[in-house]
């Protein structure tokens, strides 16, 4: 059964065959005992583990901003938004019972995104778009070998931006799977169109069981993101944006 939600002005209903994608600037980031407000203990005790001050207060805004979002949604305080870990680590709303609304975060420079569907498990990846010095040698170890020398083909001007619309793709496919970290990016298969470098198309071999769809999206200028997710029905992709000064004072 199709349910909707939206309890804000702000968050609209989640409607049948919509994924809602959140992309949440961080910025005017607030004091680091002041973003611990409303995070588990587990939580707080993650950030505790950061070296670097600025990784950590970033970490910090972007779980602090999940919650409040999730929160919106099921019209309840960020505190009380409660989560549960698959064997994988994957995180799952644990709500009590009844049709689950699924959720993937990303977080990259930045840039929090975060994607709700009821549709089923899916994943979500964002990614900044910079020099990446490594890039040709991470793809030859990560990617498979055709994709690699798909790449190793561009011209140079394209090839960054290729690089980082291959990994999206492949990451938000391992994520929606449930692979995260232990998954291989070369278990996704995607072709460069030779009409259209920017144009990525997924070897329909390569996807294990069911149907699944892969959509790119572009959050905010000079990011790229995509989401997968494994459903029989066609997704409509709601694209939303905030920052972390909309928040501030919640």
């Amino acid at each position: 059964m199709c349910r909707r939600q939206g309890m804000h002005t702000r968050f609209p209903a989640i409607e049948c065959g919509e994924i809602h994608i959140w992309s949440v600037w961080l910025e005017n980031i607030e004091p680091f005992s002041r973003q611990l407000d409303g995070l588990s203990c587990d939580e707080q005790e993650r950030a505790s583990r950061f070296k670097n001050r600025e990784v950590r207060n970033r970490w910090v805004s972007s779980r602090r901003s999940l919650r409040l979002i999730l929160g919106k949604y099921f019209g309840v305080e960020a505190g009380n938004v409660r989560f549960r870990y698959e064997e994988n680590g994957k995180p799952v709303l644990d709500h009590g019972g009844g049709p689950p609304i699924h959720f993937n975060a990303s977080l990259s420079g930045e840039l929090l995104v975060v994607a709700l569907t009821w549709l089923g498990p899916l994943g979500a990846d964002v990614e900044r778009i910079g020099p990446m010095p490594d890039a040709m040698k991470f793809a030859r170890e990560f990617f498979a070998d055709a994709e690699w020398h798909a790449l190793q083909n561009l011209p140079e001007a394209s090839r960054e931006l290729a690089f980082f619309k291959l990994s999206t793709r492949k990451e938000a496919y391992l994520k929606a799977k449930g692979d995260g970290l232990s998954g291989s990016l070369s278990d996704l298969i995607l072709r460069i169109a030779s009409s259209d470098p920017m144009r990525i198309v997924v070897d329909q071999r390569s996807l294990v069981g069911g149907d699944w769809k892969l959509y790119e999206f572009d959050p905010v200028s000079g990011y790229v993101g995509a989401i997968a997710i494994n459903t029989p029905d066609e997704c409509k992709l709601r694209h939303l944006q905030c920052s972390t000064h909309d928040f501030q004072g919640e």
